[in-house]
């Protein structure tokens, strides 16, 4: 499952209308709806865009609130979840277009913001 948060924050309910990262909740209800209750999920793909020119895209601070959000709720929320992805740590060249503003290192190894959150997540000394 692809799960992009878009303009939405993390923790926004699912729904039908717009795609937002609890949308998967609904998906995951069609599988309970046909008995598949233990089968895992996985989300291949995930995250918010901080792309400056981008409608679709949020600021870098909240980027990284909703990231981390997300992986909490995860988490805590979905037993049914085997992994979640971020897309994308680097592209080889850069698109020079709202794609660029999913990475988390620039195609020269500059290191976002969301890296180091996540770093600090990962090691558990994240607040």
């Amino acid at each position: 499952m692809h799960s992009y948060g878009l303009r939405s924050a993390a923790l926004d309910a699912p729904a039908r209308d717009r795609l937002n990262f609890r949308r998967v909740e609904l998906l995951r209800d069609v599988l309970d709806e046909y008995g598949l209750d233990e089968m895992k999920v996985w989300i291949t793909e995930f995250g918010w865009n901080d792309h400056p020119r981008w409608a679709g895209a949020v600021s870098p601070a909240q980027r990284v609130i909703n990231t981390l959000d997300a992986f909490r709720w995860a988490d805590a929320q979905w037993p049914w979840l085997a992994a979640q992805c971020l897309w994308v740590f680097r592209y080889p060249t850069p698109a020079n277009s709202y794609p660029d503003g999913f990475v988390l290192a620039t195609t020269d190894f500059d290191l976002k913001p969301l890296y180091f959150a996540l770093q600090t997540y990962a090691t558990g000394s994240a607040p």
